[in-house]
């Protein structure tokens, strides 16, 4: 345990505080060497792993899971030659594969444990994430923004950790009917609150209602589906009467352009349909490569899309977003089958965590689109019940 307690400390904290420091998201020389730091650490990640633990080759587990991500990657990395930024997107490429295979290298140096020894590891390096992150997102606002409030974080990702543990206590709660749980779950959905996180607690929401389907509570789910339609309209005009007004550290108007996110993705849409030619619409500008396209819109925000199916379309074209959308799709085929072999405590949890990255990762690039945590996360959960002694 201590080896990826070291392991993922320095890749959240080295990430933060020595690359993209500018925390530009257009930035060119900081975002090449912030693909290089990746793709280093992340070999070095997978080689100490499978040398000091298991000893053995790593092999990928004949599940589409697995494989969708492992061609994803792949693809992105044969391509990379043709990219509009081809070292960028080489080594981003290579980020990718060996952030799959650093997740089953995890899974299987895991694999001698019991089941629930397994899940309470994996336990703990969610939380270790959290408190990694935040640590380092403060420090990065103190260093480089001069910010030294605690109560102005702004994490991102460690926002979606945070509500997801909120989420994951919450089903304990439901499953063992101890109050301990729902009090955890409370405390941490209210301390997502600062780390200013809107799209963790749209993910979330998101999560709630399908476990409510999932668990045939059909009045409950069409309730809680029902109701933001119901509040729209009051929540917009009262965005609009207070534009000034601060919300989870940003104020009323931004909600209203999504951040800046919405001038993006109509770019993102238009530059797919005026901009590339047919062959670029199906095989992409290059992985990673589609901010050169968007830099020409001279938007005011992001030329990152922040969103992980816009990105694999114009990065990787038609083909890339088919992937995509396999690796979307292909977990609740497995829903079934879980559910014969483990009980509804790990089942729920599993597709609760594949809800809410995904649904984040439409507000932002981080999951598949950009090699993160979020896919090792998931990938190492599904490597812990998909390899499990029962399959």
């Amino acid at each position: 345990m201590i080896y990826y307690i070291l392991v993922i400390a320095a890749y959240i904290l080295l990430g933060k505080l020595i690359f993209n420091t500018s925390a530009n998201p257009a930035g060119k020389f900081h975002a090449s060497a912030a693909a290089y730091f990746f793709a280093i650490v992340t070999i070095w990640f997978i080689i100490f792993i499978n040398i000091k633990h298991i000893r053995t080759i790593t092999t990928i587990p004949n599940k589409w899971i697995f494989k969708l991500p492992l061609l994803y990657y792949t693809y992105a990395l044969f391509f990379s030659p043709l990219s509009l930024i081809p070292m960028v997107s080489l080594f981003r490429a290579i980020s990718g594969i060996g952030f799959v295979i650093a997740s089953i290298s995890i899974g299987k140096s895991l694999s001698k444990y019991p089941l629930e020894k397994r899940i309470k590891t994996f336990s703990k390096i969610l939380i270790l994430i959290l408190i990694v992150g935040i640590i380092s997102n403060y420090l990065f606002q103190a260093v480089y923004l001069k910010i030294y409030s605690p109560l102005q974080l702004k994490a991102g990702y460690i926002g979606l950790i945070c509500t997801y543990l909120s989420l994951w206590y919450l089903i304990d709660y439901y499953t063992k009917h101890k109050k301990k749980y729902l009090f955890l779950s409370l405390f941490l959905l209210f301390s997502a609150s600062l780390l200013h996180s809107f799209s963790a607690y749209i993910a979330y929401y998101a999560a709630f209602i399908y476990l409510s389907f999932y668990l045939r509570k059909y009045l409950q789910a069409i309730l809680l589906t029902a109701i933001p339609l119901y509040l729209l309209p009051i929540i917009i005009h009262y965005l609009k009467t207070h534009p000034y007004k601060i919300i989870l550290g940003k104020p009323a108007a931004a909600y209203l352009i999504g951040s800046g996110r919405f001038e993006v993705y109509m770019a993102a849409i238009d530059a797919f349909i005026n901009k590339l030619n047919e062959i670029n619409k199906i095989f992409g500008v290059g992985f990673m490569a589609e901010r050169d396209i968007l830099a020409s819109y001279h938007l005011t925000w992001s030329s990152d899309p922040h969103n992980s199916f816009l990105m694999s379309l114009l990065g990787l074209g038609l083909i890339g977003t088919l992937l995509y959308t396999g690796y979307i799709i292909a977990p609740f085929f497995y829903i079934k089958k879980l559910r014969k072999l483990y009980n509804e405590n790990y089942v729920l949890k599993w597709i609760g965590m594949h809800i809410m990255f995904s649904i984040y990762g439409l507000t932002s690039s981080s999951y598949l689109a950009t090699p993160s945590i979020q896919l090792i996360l998931f990938l190492l959960f599904s490597y812990i019940l998909l390899k499990g002694e029962k399959i």
